[in-house]
């Protein structure tokens, strides 16, 4: 749904086009406050998590919210009983609030595995970022604009439709083959493809014509849509 998102808002940004002076990013500004607007409302009508109310003693809640999820009775009577006996655990283990939250960072004896599992998490988060798809998604028209593609919109409009696309695939892939390699061999892509592209975009054009100057908004392009692919590995 994200990536679907990230793509509607390029086509309202396209459609904001004829627009001229302020209007563009008022009107696409004020999308977006709507959108949020119903979701704040929507989630008012949304009922607490099953876990959520079992902690709180409210057994017939809980088991009503599971009936709307799972409907069969049988399903909802195992996972509310599953539910149930680790609500029991955490109560009887439960910590401070600040004591759970330092124990992330620092541990305690017998629990060091928890660092190591945030650490992880953390930099897996981090290097995500680093790959430069945030890069793309925001400044993606204008980096198209300064290598002389005629339409930058439209360009954007067409990745983040493979960004959307490419997001079954790397269901597939991760289904098949698991999260670590993918991983590995998406981090690889991406910055191969990144070297590429920052050499593509300081080399000069031999043969210069008038219609490309400089020999490089298909490298971009072409470039861009390649390193795309495999974002969603990291993603997922």
């Amino acid at each position: 749904m994200v990536t679907f998102g990230i793509l509607m808002a390029y086509v309202f940004s396209y459609g904001t086009c004829p627009l001229s002076g302020s209007a563009p990013w008022r009107v696409v500004v004020g999308l977006a406050l709507a959108l949020a607007l119903i979701l704040g409302i929507g989630l008012w009508t949304l009922p607490e998590s099953s876990r959520w109310l079992v902690h709180r003693k409210r057994f017939d809640e809980a088991k009503r919210v599971l009936s709307r999820i799972r409907g069969a009775k049988t399903v909802v009577e195992h996972d509310y009983l599953d539910i149930a006996s680790k609500a029991g655990v955490e109560e009887q283990t439960k910590s401070s609030f600040w004591q759970s939250w330092t124990e992330c960072f620092i541990g305690t004896p017998g629990t060091y595995k928890v660092v190591y599992r945030t650490f992880v998490g953390v930099m897996l988060q981090s290097f995500r970022q680093l790959t430069g798809a945030n890069y793309v998604f925001y400044y993606g028209a204008t980096i198209f604009v300064s290598v002389s593609i005629q339409d930058s919109f439209v360009t954007q409009i067409i990745l983040g439709a493979v960004n959307f696309f490419c997001i079954f695939f790397g269901l597939y892939v991760i289904e098949k083959f698991g999260r670590r390699n993918p991983l590995v061999f998406g981090g690889f892509w991406q910055g191969a493809w990144l070297i590429v592209f920052a050499t593509a975009g300081t080399a000069k054009n031999p043969t210069p014509t008038d219609e490309m100057p400089n020999g490089r908004p298909q490298h971009v392009f072409l470039l861009l849509l390649l390193h795309q692919l495999m974002d969603q590995d990291h993603g997922l």
